[in-house]
């Protein structure tokens, strides 16, 4: 969850609140803001929170989190906060698994 407090100067009607996580060499692996789905325009409140749920796709490996406060007006973003490694962490995977992601597959093999 990403809770924050804005300036009742700033203007609500293109502000999001997004995350990623990126490796430790700075790329982007997931991104998220509630603006990707649906446009909210949020109230005249200075406290917000976002709360963000998924499956774990990580393979093993060591990840930082980073939390945004954005200007969504224009295509390219205005940062009002964008704090990197707000948070860092691991993932363990069941299995050694190459590549960065193991989502859910199905596999079916053909035979003859």
């Amino acid at each position: 969850m990403i809770e924050v407090q804005v300036p009742a100067a700033i203007p609500r009607d293109q502000l999001s609140l997004s995350f990623s996580i990126k490796d430790l060499k700075g790329t982007d692996l997931i991104v998220s803001t509630p603006c990707d789905i649906t446009w909210l325009t949020l109230l005249e409140d200075e406290r917000f929170a976002v709360s963000f749920r998924f499956v774990n796709p990580l393979v093993t490996g060591k990840h930082l989190l980073v939390a945004a406060v954005e200007n969504r007006q224009h295509r390219d973003i205005h940062y009002y906060e964008y704090l990197v490694g707000a948070h860092y962490f691991s993932s363990l995977a069941d299995q050694p698994f190459f590549g960065l992601f193991q989502p859910a597959i199905k596999q079916h093999v053909l035979v003859g």
